[in-house]
């Protein structure tokens, strides 16, 4: 669920965010980049199939995962000049 709910929420923000006359572009784009990292990730665990080996693909996955959060945390420091939002780190409860 948590993979989808993310997918989700990247659809959501570049709906948002992304001005209307270029949004296929950049989906498509982002489809494009999607189906190639997945391929670099099949072609990897065809070349490096010997089980002791595995820490290094499973450290490579691992290493593009923090370095999407580095870019995404610099995405969102980049827009709102922090990284948190203050009512958030406040503890404060919110009405919904």
């Amino acid at each position: 669920i948590g993979l989808w709910v993310f997918d989700i929420s990247v659809t959501q923000l570049m709906q948002e965010h992304i001005p209307a006359p270029i949004r296929g572009l950049v989906g498509g784009v982002q489809q494009s980049l999607n189906a190639f990292f997945t391929l670099v990730a099949y072609a990897v665990g065809l070349f490096i199939s010997n089980p002791k080996f595995f820490h290094i693909y499973a450290s490579t996955a691992y290493c593009g995962v923090g370095l999407a959060a580095v870019f995404f945390a610099q995405c969102v420091f980049a827009r709102r000049g922090r990284l948190f939002s203050s009512d958030a780190c406040s503890g404060a409860e919110l009405d919904v």
